[in-house]
Order: structure tokens, then C-alpha cells, then sequence
């Protein structure tokens, strides 16, 4: 019956961690959308976050547990006032879309949530890939072998703890890296402008070139790339 009961106790341990992992991931990878264009995307990063502390917290209380209770009641007092301001927007807002007695605020309302680019957008800019991209090659993997060499030479403590959680650090890295260099592909962010094929009314072809950025920046670039669009 113990050995049943411990079972049990791992197997919720690792879904407490695997879903703490998810509901970190959801917010991260939505903070680099245009979240704040709008206000559905604004008050789902809030209660996106607000879930993720949570669980957080949660998870953490598995492995530690605070000496003070002063510390876990203004921690939780923190996370669900979080959660409560969250969800009661949320709830304004499904009510403001369906419920809301005035079509013509509702309309401008809807207009406003629904407004998106018309292309789709990278996740990450190139500066912040190559950035992220050089702490999954190189800087995560070093510290983490750094801090276990000294640990294994001078005692340092936490040895197997430090390295671990840079790990796991570097997993979730690589898996936003992953995700960032799909939303690259297939973005407008990997062109540097476009040919528009026009064809007139006597059959022939005219080109249109429309350049992304000022066409001064064009000779010092090493290669450029051009979508074309055919009418």
C-alpha cells in the first residue's frame, strides 16, 4: 500500500512539474507577439502570467516549503489576487462581446480586438534570436559545466541542483528557439521587400520593387531577399 501511495505521489509530482512548464510557456512565448496592440491580448498575457506564478508556486511547494507562514500568506495572498483580477476582466470582457446592449460600442469594440497585421510577424527579432540562439550554443551549457567543475573541486554546494535547473533552463530556451525559427519561416520578416508582377492590359509584364527599409541601407548588405507577388 506504501509503495502504491508513493507512486501515486511521484506520478503528481511530475504532472504538477510538466504543467508548470506548460503554463510558463504559454505567457513567454505570447510576449513576443504584439500582445498589447490589443485588449484581449493584453488581459491574456495577464492571466496567462497570473496562472503561471501559480503554478509556480505550486510546484516549488513540492520541494520547499517556507519556514514562516507570513511568507506563504502574502505569497498566496499575491498569486490569487492576481488570479481574481485576471479572471473578473476576462469576464467583463466575454460580457462587453456578447451581452453588452449597445451594437455600436460592441462593433468598435470587436474592431479593435479583431485588428491584427495583415502578415504575419516573427516572434523573435533577429537581435533577440541570435542573443537567445548564443545562451542555448554556448553561455547556458558553460555556466552549467563551470559551476559543476568548481562544485566537484572546491565543495561548492548544489552542485547537481545548479546544474539541473540550467538545463532545463536551456531545454525551455531551445524549445522557444525552435518555435521562434518556424514563426521566422514563415513570416514577411525574412524578406527585404517585394516584386509586384503586374500585367497590363496589352499582355505585357511590369515589375514593381518595394524596398523594406531606405534603399541607401542596400549596399551594405551582403544579400537580399525578395518575395514576388504575382497579380
Amino acid at each position: 500500500m506504501k509503495e502504491i501511495f508513493f507512486d501515486l505521489g511521484a506520478w503528481t509530482t511530475l504532472c504538477v512539474v510538466v504543467a508548470t512548464f506548460c503554463t510558463i510557456l504559454v505567457p513567454t512565448v505570447y510576449a513576443f507577439s504584439s500582445w498589447r496592440s490589443t485588449p484581449l491580448g493584453r488581459l491574456f498575457m495577464l492571466q496567462s502570467s497570473a496562472f503561471a506564478i501559480a503554478m509556480l508556486f505550486t510546484s516549488l511547494s513540492r520541494f520547499w516549503r517556507p519556514s514562516s507562514r507570513d511568507v506563504v500568506f502574502a505569497t498566496n495572498a499575491i498569486v490569487f489576487t492576481f488570479i481574481a483580477i485576471s479572471t473578473l476582466e476576462m469576464a467583463k470582457m466575454i460580457w462587453r462581446l456578447n451581452l453588452a446592449p449597445r451594437p455600436s460600442k460592441r462593433s468598435s469594440f470587436m474592431s479593435e480586438v479583431n485588428s491584427a497585421p495583415k502578415h504575419a510577424q516573427a516572434m523573435l527579432s533577429n537581435d533577440a534570436y541570435d542573443r537567445l540562439k548564443k545562451s542555448v550554443t554556448l553561455l547556458l551549457p558553460g555556466l552549467g559545466t563551470l559551476y559543476f567543475a568548481l562544485a566537484e573541486i572546491w565543495g561548492l554546494p548544489y552542485g547537481a541542483q545548479v546544474v539541473g535547473s540550467l538545463a532545463a533552463l536551456n531545454v525551455f530556451a531551445g524549445i522557444v528557439l525552435s518555435i521562434s525559427s518556424k514563426s521566422y519561416d514563415s513570416s514577411e520578416a525574412k524578406y527585404d521587400g517585394s516584386i509586384d508582377v503586374i500585367v497590363n492590359p496589352e499582355g505585357s509584364k511590369v515589375l514593381s520593387l518595394n524596398l523594406n527599409e531606405h534603399p541607401d541601407v542596400i549596399p551594405d548588405m551582403s544579400q537580399v531577399l525578395f518575395k514576388v507577388n504575382k497579380s
